[in-house]
């Protein structure tokens, strides 16, 4: 089978990227017989072509700002014909409607199927009707729609007409290859940090700096389990999305950065993200709701795949947490109270959490990369068959 990625990619600091090469490795260690190509975008890439670490053909090709695909549809007509064109698809990656959807047409002739995975799926009465419209233009115009969540899913099935389009595969997880294998002082010297000592009780909260990801919420709530026991939050990422410029700014406490909060400021690449989530003892996760909006958390797989407990607010992105491990999320958003009196909950009461280990372990390993890559085969199969 020959498959075509239309989706941006490493080194391109984005989730999407991250999941992109993720899936590919995924799908490489289970089928070594696939071509795959990756039509990506044109971040830092300047060779016209160049071979992955998985042996796909990247092929830069498009660009986030600009909603003219002509380039692109010309680069997969050379590159085709594709059994299917899968395009990872997110309204920041892909603004403009009329650009997107003539895109969708355009790649008829180039495959025989077409396929999307909406990483954010929009309520059919979000406020913005226009996102709204573009959403329903897309279901219109593609063979698969992929989701990741039974919110997303559900929400669709009210608004597609033909439901065998719509399929649910879950977010991969990737197993720390980590864990057990890097101390805390040997991770804090690799990233040049000199505070951080192996008996230190390590929190994190991992992934971009954004507003809706409700740092400021936990920065206070470490206020207050320092009070009673010390520990340490590792902040690290770059900003990203609306009032980013923020984000400095809210976790501060009177005017500076405590002590206790270690700030790793710059993009961490996925071997120092993973060896990050090996050495820590905690992961918090306090995300704010953002009405009409459904995704999944990328970072809430890889803490899965860190096999440590983790401590999450009751939002959509992870709504799989809650799913399993409802005892692990706190009920009441922006409460530091609430976050903090779990925190030290965990740290009096650490033997009882490791059932939730065990849970949380059982779905990493139910979600690898490798199962979510056999089941994006069995839809590329069963896409490819209906269309022909």
């Amino acid at each position: 089978m020959k498959i075509a990625y239309v989706t941006t990619y490493p080194p391109t600091p984005c989730g999407i990227a991250e999941y992109t090469s993720y899936l590919i490795e995924g799908l490489r260690n289970v089928s070594g017989s696939l071509e795959i190509y990756v039509f990506s975008d044109s971040y830092l890439k300047k060779k016209s072509y160049f071979t992955g670490h998985f042996g796909e053909i990247i092929i830069p090709a498009f660009q986030k700002d600009n909603s003219d695909y002509s380039n692109l549809v010309r680069l997969i007509g050379e590159y085709g014909p594709f059994n299917v064109v899968h395009i990872q698809h997110e309204y920041g990656i892909f603004p403009s409607p009329q650009g997107f959807i003539k895109l969708l047409r355009d790649l008829k002739k180039h495959t025989d199927a077409t396929a999307v995975t909406l990483h954010t799926v929009y309520h059919k009465n979000y406020f913005d009707q226009e996102k709204v419209a573009y959403q329903e233009r897309i279901l219109k115009n593609v063979d698969a729609v992929v989701v990741h969540s039974s919110l997303q899913e559900f929400e669709l099935l009210v608004q597609m007409e033909d439901h065998r389009k719509l399929y649910r595969i879950p977010h991969g997880t990737k197993i720390n290859a980590y864990l057990g294998k890097i101390t805390k002082e040997e991770f804090a010297r690799e990233l040049g940090l000199e505070i951080i000592r192996d008996n230190d009780f390590l929190i994190t909260s991992p992934g971009f700096l954004r507003i809706d990801k409700g740092l400021d919420v936990l920065v206070r709530a470490m206020e207050i389990v320092n009070s009673k026991y010390d520990a340490k939050l590792v902040i690290s990422g770059i900003e990203q999305g609306k009032h980013s410029e923020r984000i400095m700014d809210l976790i501060k406490v009177n005017g500076k950065i405590p002590d206790h909060i270690i700030l790793i400021h710059k993009f961490l690449n996925r071997e120092e993200l993973e060896k990050l989530l090996a050495v820590v003892d905690l992961i918090v996760m306090p995300y704010r709701s953002r009405s009409g909006k459904f995704s999944v958390s990328g970072i809430l797989h890889l803490a899965l795949g860190s096999m440590k407990p983790i401590i999450g607010t009751r939002t959509d992105r992870l709504i799989e947490l809650y799913e399993i491990a409802p005892d692990l999320i706190v009920r009441v958003l922006d409460d530091p109270k609430e976050i903090a009196n779990k925190i030290i909950d965990f740290m009096e009461n650490r033997k009882e959490y490791e059932i939730y280990v065990d849970i949380l372990r059982k779905y990493a390993l139910a979600t690898s990369w490798e199962k979510v890559a056999l089941k994006h085969m069995k839809v590329y199969n069963e896409v490819v068959k209906r269309t022909s």
